[in-house]
Order: C-alpha cells, then sequence, then structure tokens
C-alpha cells in the first residue's frame, strides 16, 4: 500500500494529464450523446374541462356533458369515456387504445369539440382541452360568447 501512495506522489504530472484526459473524453461524450433525458411519450388521454358558472350540475349534464360525449361517440380507437358533473363545471376523460395514433386522435378530439361549441346548443364560457403528455401538459381553450338557451 505505501509502494502506490510513493508512486502516485512521485508521478504527479503523470496523474494529472490521466486526469485531464479523462475530463475531456467524458466532457466529448457527453456532447456528442444522442439519448434524450426526457424523451416524448404520449400518455393517450385527454381530459376536457368546460366551466359554465352559475349552472346547476344537471344542467351542466344535460347541456354540456351528454353533448360532449355524444360528439366523441363516432372518433375510433377511444377505449373509454368518463365524465363527472358538478356545479358551475364538466370534466369528461378519454382514454385511447394504447399504441394508436394519438396525434390523429388529439386533432379529432379538437374538431369535435370546437364543432359542439360553435353551436348554440353548448354555452359554455371557457372550454380548455387538456392533452396529458409525460412531463408537460398541453391545452387548447376555446373561447366563446354566452348564448341564449335555444329550444
Amino acid at each position: 500500500m505505501k509502494s502506490i501512495i510513493e508512486f502516485s506522489l512521485k508521478r504527479v504530472v503523470f496523474f494529472n494529464v490521466v486526469f485531464i484526459l479523462l475530463m475531456v473524453t467524458g466532457v466529448y461524450s457527453l456532447m456528442t450523446n444522442p439519448v434524450e433525458n426526457m424523451p416524448p411519450v404520449d400518455m393517450g388521454e385527454v381530459y376536457i374541462t368546460t366551466v359554465y358558472y352559475g349552472a346547476s350540475a344537471d344542467d351542466i349534464e344535460n347541456l354540456i356533458s351528454r353533448k360532449i360525449e355524444k360528439a366523441l361517440n363516432g372518433i375510433e380507437n377511444i377505449e373509454y369515456v368518463r365524465s363527472t358533473s358538478s356545479r358551475n363545471y364538466s370534466t369528461v376523460q378519454v382514454k385511447f387504445i394504447d399504441d394508436t395514433d394519438y396525434r390523429k386522435l388529439y386533432d379529432e378530439i379538437r374538431f369535435k369539440i370546437s364543432e359542439v361549441s360553435y353551436q348554440k346548443m353548448l354555452m359554455s364560457l371557457f372550454i380548455p382541452i387538456l392533452i396529458l403528455r409525460f412531463g408537460c401538459l398541453l391545452s387548447l381553450s376555446i373561447l366563446r360568447e354566452i348564448y341564449p338557451i335555444v329550444a
């Protein structure tokens, strides 16, 4: 053990050069490594939250949640649709079947929701569509005016 310590103390320049070479190769490999820390991973879920102030839970369910569910019925590759209606707001959760083209399905849902929201039957002021991804949350908001109830 004593001989290793004496050897390293006698050759300080050698060990400093080895240390610098290791540091340079480490920095080089760090800069040229193609591996990503957080690759984009789609979770395949969409949350549609609708806010309508002053409405009861029954009104929210009948005027908003059911219309959104009906609009989403025609989309393929959906595993399930769950909705929760309460006073002033509604949340609709859409889960896609795994290993499908999520981007295409996101676009279809945006189209269907914008189609429903521009009808005068839906009276929501604020409809954010939340697309859940690993590590981030994307959102699309559709803002519109309040229209009177059309019979």
